[in-house]
C-alpha cells in the first residue's frame, strides 16, 4: 500500500495549529492553477517528515529570513488576498521547535516553496 506507520509524540493541538498556519501560507502564496500538496515519509534515521509543497510565487533567501521574523510579511508580487500580522511562520517554527521538531524552508521565486517539518523519533512523550 506504500503507507508507513510512524509513532511520534507531539502536542496535537500545537502541531495541528502549526501545520494549519503553514498550509494557509502555501494557499495564500498560490493562485488559480497552482498546486498545494502535503506528503509525509519515514526517514532512514527513524524521524518522520511532513512536506507542504506549493507551486506558488516562491521566495528569495532574504524573503525567507523576513518571513521567519515576527511581524513582517513578504510580498511575492501578487496582490495580498488576506492581511495578517506576519506571525504564521514564526509561530509555527516556535511551536515545532518547542517539541524538538524542526522546520526548514526551500523556495525559489516563481517556482514555489517546500516547507519540511521533521519530527524526531522519540521513545516516549517524556523522552
Amino acid at each position: 500500500s506504500g503507507l508507513q506507520h510512524a509513532e511520534i509524540f507531539v502536542d496535537a493541538h500545537h502541531t495541528a495549529y502549526a501545520i494549519q498556519n503553514l498550509v494557509e501560507n502555501a494557499i495564500n502564496a498560490s493562485s488559480a492553477g497552482d498546486v498545494v500538496s502535503i506528503a509525509g515519509a519515514m526517514l532512514p534515521s527513524g524521524d518522520y517528515e511532513i512536506r507542504i509543497i506549493d507551486s506558488g510565487t516562491g521566495m528569495s533567501e532574504a524573503q525567507i529570513r523576513e518571513a521567519l521574523t515576527p511581524f513582517t510579511q513578504t510580498d511575492g508580487g501578487l496582490a495580498r488576498y488576506r492581511e495578517g500580522l506576519g506571525l504564521g511562520l514564526p509561530i509555527a517554527s516556535r511551536l515545532l521547535l518547542e517539541q524538538r521538531s524542526t522546520m526548514t524552508l526551500q523556495s525559489k521565486i516563481g517556482e514555489g516553496t517546500i516547507v519540511a517539518i521533521r519530527f524526531s523519533r522519540q521513545v516516549s512523550a517524556a523522552a
